[in-house]
């Protein structure tokens, strides 16, 4: 485990503390206190606490800025992986979905956080079988990286190499 994050935990709840109090409970730096203490337990490996957090976050995201931000979408993806990792593979896609929805409305399919998103989105699609979800997505971060990176980018081959696997896959289940 990384040393940073180990002594991170005290203090970011005092952070959080601070924040609430001075500033209010609903306000973005309390939120995003409230994000950093999900991301320190994520880190630990203490999922359903990080969930906790994020979930706060989300609520407090989407009542301060409404489903369609990008701090809202960001809440719903950091959500969704930890529900991921605690095997709540619908809530998860839900949030995947409206997450990657909401990133190329307000930032673009081509954002980083979007193809990010996408990213995690397809490797669960991946692991719940949906083979032809997980390709259809695989090709739009294809496309999407070749936009921003370039053909030869190592970051756009990474995702043509991922996408000619779920393809070669795909094509062994017929």
């Amino acid at each position: 485990m990384n040393k940073q994050y180990d002594h991170a935990l005290p203090l970011q709840v005092e952070v959080y503390k601070c924040n609430e109090l001075f500033h209010g409970e609903n306000s973005e730096n309390a939120i995003c206190a409230t994000h950093h203490l999900g991301e320190i337990y994520s880190y630990h490996r203490q999922y359903y606490k990080a969930s906790v957090f994020h979930r706060d976050g989300l609520a407090k995201r989407q009542k301060l800025y409404g489903t369609k931000h990008h701090l809202t979408c960001k809440s719903m993806y950091y959500l969704a992986r930890d529900l991921c990792n605690l095997q709540e593979y619908d809530e998860a896609v839900s949030l995947f979905l409206s997450a990657i929805e909401g990133f190329d409305e307000t930032l673009g399919e081509t954002n980083e956080f979007s193809i990010q998103a996408a990213e995690a989105y397809s490797v669960l699609c991946h692991e719940l079988q949906d083979h032809v979800e997980s390709e259809r997505i695989l090709q739009k971060i294809v496309k999407n990286k070749m936009r921003v990176f370039g053909p030869t980018d190592a970051r756009t081959l990474e995702a043509i190499h991922n996408l000619k696997k779920q393809m070669g896959a795909n094509r062994k289940r017929i």
